[in-house]
């Protein structure tokens, strides 16, 4: 692996409050074994980000600041991906602490696979009071998460995997297939996965390669990535041809609609109805309080149980509600599929 050329590009918009530790992980990488480049690429940032990305390149040469007009990610990453000089190309987040090994050990994985890409599992930080500790623990939690392997899984082998996180890529997947769809706000990084197996490549996630995500835990904050991330996921049909949708992607929308039906029923004195759809949200109740009882527990905060239940349900209800409305959208929407 000695003198192996990668660029690192990271999109970056708005992120003051965490640049100085992911600026830390640059310079503590690594970098030994190889030629490393980081192409910074800002969204045209206006909380002061743009002043110590500048700072800080101009002290580190292997570092490049790229403004990106547009300020969304996928154009960020097709900029940074375009100005970029190697064959191996990872696509690091600036809400992460990364340990010293992270490139190196991506680098020498993708050879080792022989795949397109290969990624990594992001741990969630736990921090703050209890309720931000909640949601973070939410964000990797398997009831609330579902089968996002790079998030929930706890299997140590080395395996393939519809998409990861971030991802070390080989440049030549790019020339093949395009890059990022610039028309999918959120999402783009799956899309671009599931894109790549389409064509009959592999993606590959290695439990051992390891990152720590800094998560939003404001509610507020968390209530709209949730709905956003599942917004885009289903309106996604209208601008790719991917087929990103899966059966069990449909379950946030049939609880939404499943609650929605139970609220209705009740107000109105369905009768059976009510009781039929009330029955099927006790068994959900019921998953909740398990599962928010070891969390409590596991955070040796036992009788704050209800913070969690509230938390899976507002996160099952918003998903719920941004697949429906994502799907609504596209069934009333013209299709611009690239």
């Amino acid at each position: 692996m000695q003198g192996v050329s990668v660029s690192v590009v990271v999109p970056i918009r708005n992120e003051s409050k965490h640049i100085e530790v992911f600026l830390e992980s640059i310079k503590n990488f690594d970098l030994s074994l190889l030629k490393a480049e980081f192409l910074l690429v800002d969204g045209m940032s206006e909380d002061g980000t743009t002043k110590i990305l500048e700072s800080f390149s101009a002290q580190n040469p292997i570092c490049r600041v790229l403004m990106n007009a547009h300020k969304q990610k996928p154009q960020a990453l097709n900029l940074g991906i375009a100005q970029s000089r190697s064959d191996i190309i990872i696509r690091l987040d600036a809400h992460s602490i990364y340990p010293r090994s992270y490139i190196g050990d991506l680098v020498k994985r993708l050879k080792e696979q022989d795949c397109a890409n290969v990624g990594g599992i992001r741990e969630t930080v736990v921090k703050g009071d209890f309720s931000h500790r909640v949601i973070a623990r939410l964000i990797g939690h398997p009831f609330a998460a579902g089968n996002a392997q790079y998030r929930t899984s706890t299997r140590a082998e080395i395996r393939e995997v519809d998409t990861v996180f971030g991802g070390c890529f080989r440049r030549e997947i790019f020339s093949k297939l395009g890059g990022f769809n610039e028309k999918l706000l959120r999402t783009q990084d799956r899309e671009m996965n599931f894109r790549i197996r389409e064509a009959g490549n592999r993606i590959v996630l290695d439990p051992a390669i390891r990152c720590s995500y800094l998560p939003r835990t404001d509610l507020l904050d968390y209530i709209r990535w949730t709905y956003d991330g599942a917004f885009w996921l289903f309106r996604s049909p209208q601008f790719t041809k991917t087929k990103m949708l899966r059966s069990r992607n449909y379950v946030p929308i049939a609880f939404f609609l499943w609650a929605i039906g139970y609220l209705v029923s009740f107000l109105f004195g369905a009768g059976v109805l009510t009781w039929v759809l009330g029955t099927g949200l006790l068994v959900y109740f019921l998953l909740s309080v398990f599962y928010s009882i070891q969390l409590a527990r596991s955070e040796g905060h036992i009788l704050g149980f209800l913070i969690p239940i509230l938390y899976f349900f507002i996160t099952h209800f918003v998903y719920g509600l941004g697949s429906f409305v994502g799907f609504l959208d596209v069934i009333f929407s013209k299709k611009e599929k690239s």
